[in-house]
């Protein structure tokens, strides 16, 4: 493995990508990586305000870099001198191998903004939180990406964490579960992937839909569903659809998640969306002008890429002593960060460009009309996710990651001399983005 000094070096060098020359200086310069190893990487930087910033600001783009360079995904800590809860390291470790703290703390039902189109959901898990195991078991949200289920997920779990430090609870989002399930499974360890999970009191699952292209995770899921139904032992989990919309999900499955409640948050509407960015602003104690509030709630349907830019601003006003007017704001949205997007953002998109079905892009049927979407759907998440190969090829129906190889090529290739295929790339990227 590379040392520790070259790990941090290539992730300041991938971090210039997405942050500008100003921003690394100011934030990264006196940072470094002192522990690294698969579940954690402890960042020594000068003060606590230093590594108070870098975790609200920097944690996403610092966790795709580790990724890529490393291959790995460990838990981000940032350590500064004098801070008595990172003296022990070998504690910081053995806390971090804890399903408990995968939770985002930051995800609160405090810091959740309410509307007519979560509203239900919002007091449902705030039901389930005070009472786990009583009601609503299972409780299954489900609604499009970027809208807030992960929050009230984790919202659940902190407000149970608030209430009774011995409740054993496990946040665990699907990919970290398959790629778990994967790494033990070469040794035949489906024992202790069990194990890990009984013992909990209460299982928070997040985007259950990407378990569906494997019928022996499906199965090893169905197991621990019954064993927590059989212990009255609370279950919520998050989907993009309703349960029995999943066609590639068996019918055991689908029958077990629909089971409960079922919750939608929908689309979220003006008055929500201009409540969440005004909190937003107000939590960051910024002084924008009400012609900014008012671009910004025009200039983007999804929240998250405004909140995103929000933090854009955030970081120039630290650098430049406050000073912001519409017109700078326009020129520092143009440079935006890299395109970041979710493998279920590009197989939407692009099975509806082709007018095939998610199931059809994914399935091994060998047509063009469905082999050619597969090959730019898989180039797309190769070039704007973070996912392995290995992962690419899994949740495009369990293939092995030298197809991805394949078809990424071939699609590399393919758009020097095609100008129909160069068409179709842009138009998607636009779609896209």
């Amino acid at each position: 493995m590379p040392t520790k000094k070259k790990i941090w070096y290539n992730i300041l060098k991938d971090l210039e990508s997405n942050i500008s020359p100003p921003e690394i200086d100011t934030w990264f310069s006196k940072a470094e990586l002192s522990k690294f190893d698969d579940n954690l990487a402890l960042i020594d930087v000068p003060n606590k305000f230093i590594a108070n910033w870098l975790r609200d600001n920097y944690s996403d783009v610092l966790n795709n870099s580790f990724k890529k360079i490393t291959n790995k995904k460990p838990e981000l800590l940032f350590n500064y001198q004098n801070n008595k809860d990172n003296i022990n390291k070998k504690n910081i470790y053995n806390k971090y191998k804890n399903l408990n703290n995968n939770l985002n703390k930051y995800m609160t039902f405090e810091n959740f903004t309410t509307g007519e189109c979560n509203q239900f959901a919002y007091s449902s898990a705030v039901e389930i939180a005070e009472n786990p195991g009583d009601y609503y078991n299972p409780f299954f949200i489900f609604s499009k990406y970027g809208i807030g289920k992960t929050h009230l997920l984790n919202s659940i779990g902190n407000r149970i964490n608030d209430y009774s430090k011995k409740i054993n609870l496990g946040y665990i989002n699907s990919k970290d579960f398959i790629f778990e399930f994967g790494q033990l499974s070469k040794n035949n360890n489906y024992a202790d992937f069990k194990n890990k999970y009984i013992k909990l009191d209460i299982l928070l699952f997040d985007d259950i839909q990407y378990i569906g292209n494997s019928k022996r995770l499906q199965d090893e899921f169905i197991s621990l569903f019954d064993y927590f139904q059989d212990k009255k032992k609370q279950i919520v989990i998050t989907g993009d659809q309703p349960p029995g919309n999943y066609n590639n999900f068996n019918s055991q499955l689908k029958s077990r998640l629909g089971s409960g409640l079922l919750t939608e948050i929908n689309e979220i509407d003006l008055k929500t969306k201009t409540k969440i960015i005004k909190n937003n602003i107000k939590n960051k104690r910024l002084q924008i002008s009400d012609d900014i509030i008012n671009f910004l709630i025009k200039s983007d349907n999804n929240i998250k890429t405004i909140l995103k830019n929000i933090i854009r601003i955030e970081t120039y006003l630290s650098l430049n002593k406050g000073k912001l007017n519409l017109s700078v704001l326009k020129s520092i949205l143009k440079d935006r960060y890299a395109i970041s997007l979710g493998l279920e953002d590009i197989q939407s998109v692009i099975a509806g460009y082709f007018n095939i079905s998610i199931s059809d892009l994914n399935s091994k049927k060998k047509k063009l009309i469905y082999s050619y979407p597969r090959h730019l759907a898989m180039y797309m998440a190769r070039n704007f996710t973070d996912l392995s190969l290995k992962e690419i090829g899994y949740l495009f129906g369990d293939r092995d990651h030298s197809t991805v190889v394949y078809a990424t090529n071939r699609i590399e290739k393919s758009k020097k001399k095609n100008k129909e295929v160069s068409r179709d790339i842009d138009n998607i990227k636009n779609l896209l983005t």
